[in-house]
């Protein structure tokens, strides 16, 4: 009442937030025992794999820093690339974000994408788990501009980033476009990410 005009940045509703956060939270351990098993069978298989962390559909990054009004134009983006031009053997692993509230079901409309495009059983969808086992051994990482992408970085993991990101420099990122990377993703240079870390220290 005391701020009339206030308008939130974000696309829905405070009381859709609560409703669809309320749902995710039940489904939460059968999310993350389904995350756990994905992401146990990437790691014991020989299969390469690629790894698509999600960002938030109302982030600005996506919104204003990106090509994409959304994250679903990014996910179908990436999957109809991913169909077009990776290797038969690659899967690709789709991961959506921790603070996703559920408004949207990525999971649903990721799976009808990829059994559209014939590559459902190379695409993987989670809404849980942990990254991190994953950086070592993925064969590279799609980002719109997430600041996973610099964690992949730090683990010498090829990236390509889609939007618009304070990382994406030659010499760090994959410059090619992203048919390219699927068959020859770039990792970035050791001396360089040090100096660039160095960089981003000092402008702290």
């Amino acid at each position: 009442a005391r701020y009339p005009c206030y308008r939130t940045h974000r696309p829905y509703p405070i009381w859709a937030e609560y409703a669809t956060w309320a749902t995710r939270l039940a489904a939460l351990p059968r999310r993350r025992a389904i995350a756990a098993r994905t992401v146990a069978e990437l790691l014991a298989g020989d299969r390469p794999f690629f790894v698509f962390p999600l960002q938030l559909d109302s982030d600005s990054q996506i919104r204003v820093h990106s090509p994409f009004r959304g994250t679903l134009p990014a996910i179908e983006a990436v999957i109809a690339d991913f169909a077009h031009h990776a290797p038969s053997d690659a899967r690709l692993l789709i991961k959506n974000h921790p603070l996703d509230n559920g408004w949207i079901n990525v999971a649903r409309r990721t799976r009808a994408l990829a059994r559209r495009l014939a590559v459902n059983d190379r695409v993987a969808f989670i809404d849980g788990g942990d990254l991190g086992p994953l950086m070592g051994r993925a064969r590279g990482v799609v980002t719109v501009n997430s600041t996973v992408g610099l964690t992949a970085l730090l683990g010498s993991a090829p990236v390509i980033a889609l939007g618009r990101a304070v990382y994406d420099i030659r010499g760090l990122t994959h410059q090619g476009r992203l048919a390219s990377f699927w068959s020859d993703p770039v990792p970035p240079d050791a001396d360089l990410l040090r100096d660039f870390l160095a960089v981003l220290a000092a402008c702290a």
